[in-house]
């Protein structure tokens, strides 16, 4: 089934290049503002479109995927970081996919000694836009086996299935090897062996409770069908980062006071949908891991620890601390006593 485009935006790193592209190029701002665009952000069918009249280069999205930062992928993104070697964390990634990169069909396999992730246009995308995203994506991907282990992994083969976009130099700068292009499918792989490296924040208590949080938001993608429901999915897959009522009606592709209106249809608010995402996560947080409490902030959306210990206090009527120490009394007084 082909997808609509007009709800799918590029990612924040591509809409900042290519906001400032507008700051500096009139008739790709005079452009924009006749596709009738104003303060909206852009999705993949226009910069498609944008890239077709030559206003915006073709290697956009492949040099802006070189700043990725495995945050993104929201919840999928932190399972994958708590993993204990680089194959648990592409095993994670494998099972929960579509929890980040839903435009894409991404599958896994084992190719003599190679690991290679295979990315397919199940979505029947028009070729120029599967191409932006599969070179954005692939530009990532030396960029999260690094934040993972903290080494240089090389693409061992990079297999392209539409022709070549004359991007050589951005090629060799982001993958540091060339693609072969009309493949029969995109493939990006590396070597069988890396998949034994350790990686640096390996926390297994932490990964056990965002297995289940990605396995919930997974299940919750198909049953989905109210409005603060899709919010609620949203804000779940990433809530470090999309965490205010702007950037879900842009993901949504309603303005915010159509947002608000409907929501309130449906006896809630965006504001309590939020709260309860992040009371909820937060408690599991200090429930189940080891996590200071600048780190939980930070995961379920806050800049600053004070604020969350604020908002905290509000959900809760306890600090972020004493609820750690309540939880763990309890567990003390329920424990069996070994003899």
């Amino acid at each position: 089934m082909k997808q609509n485009l007009n709800s799918y935006f590029v990612s924040k790193r591509a809409q900042r290049a290519f906001d400032r592209r507008c700051e500096q190029d009139p008739q790709l701002k005079a452009r924009w503002q006749k596709m009738g665009a104003g303060d909206r952000s852009l999705n993949y069918q226009e910069l498609n479109t944008l890239t077709n009249e030559k206003l915006l280069p073709r290697d956009l999205c492949l040099l802006a995927g070189r700043q990725f930062q495995i945050s993104e992928y929201g919840i999928l993104g932190y399972a994958m970081k708590s993993a204990q070697t680089l194959s648990q964390a592409l095993h994670l990634a494998s099972k929960y996919h579509q929890t980040a990169a839903p435009l894409l069909s991404v599958d896994f396999a084992v190719n003599d000694d190679l690991y290679e992730v295979i990315l397919e246009n199940t979505s029947l995308l028009d070729e120029g836009v599967f191409a932006l995203l599969v070179e954005e994506l692939m530009a990532t991907f030396p960029r999260v086996i690094y934040q993972l282990t903290g080494e240089d992994i090389l693409a061992e083969k990079i297999d392209l299935s539409y022709a070549d976009t004359d991007n050589w130099q951005s090629y060799q700068e982001v993958f540091r090897c060339l693609p072969t292009f009309n493949a029969p499918r995109c493939v990006y792989a590396i070597s069988l062996q890396a998949l034994d490296l350790p990686l640096l924040a390996n926390d297994s208590n932490m990964l056990e409770l965002l297995d289940r949080r990605c396995q919930d938001l997974l299940d919750f993608g198909s049953t989905a069908k109210a409005l603060s429901q899709k919010v609620t999915r949203l804000l779940l897959q990433q809530l470090s980062s999309v965490n205010r009522a702007s950037d879900i009606s842009n993901l949504l592709n309603i303005n915010e006071r159509t947002l608000r209106r409907n929501l309130a249809k449906e006896n809630t608010s965006f504001q309590a949908l939020l709260d309860d995402v992040r009371q909820r996560f937060a408690e599991d947080c200090l429930h189940t891991t080891t996590l200071t409490v600048q780190e939980v902030a930070e995961l379920v959306g806050y800049t600053e620890a004070s604020n969350f210990r604020r908002a905290f206090h509000r959900w809760t009527n306890r600090t972020p601390d004493s609820y750690r120490r309540r939880v763990q009394q309890d567990q003390l007084r329920v424990s069996p006593i070994l003899e």
